[in-house]
């Protein structure tokens, strides 16, 4: 008999299911640690609150001063801008 100087090639087997779990695995903490720990932080959107919604002073005789004052607050974190000029509306009551 002759003998070869070839050895045979081992075929590669495939990847078992638990093979890929693990690299999944692997993968999604890596972006969660990104997520986490490395992302630029965001910002909460500028968001007005006002201390009183409605101000009523019932019956009031034509020209006497009346003034008030309205709290206006951001709480957000950014900058609070209007989009239109605020306006407001005096309603003649019954």
């Amino acid at each position: 008999m002759k003998t070869s100087s070839k050895r045979k090639r081992k075929q590669a087997k495939p990847l078992s299911l638990r093979t890929y779990l693990i690299i999944g695995s692997a993968l999604l903490l890596a972006v969660a640690a990104y997520w986490w720990l490395i992302r630029p932080n965001i910002e909460k959107p500028p968001a007005i609150s006002v201390d009183q919604t409605q101000i009523n002073f019932g019956d009031v005789q034509l020209g006497t001063p009346i003034s008030f004052k309205i709290r206006v607050t951001n709480n957000g974190e950014g900058p609070l801008r209007f989009k239109e000029t605020p306006y407001i509306e005096v309603l003649e009551g019954c």
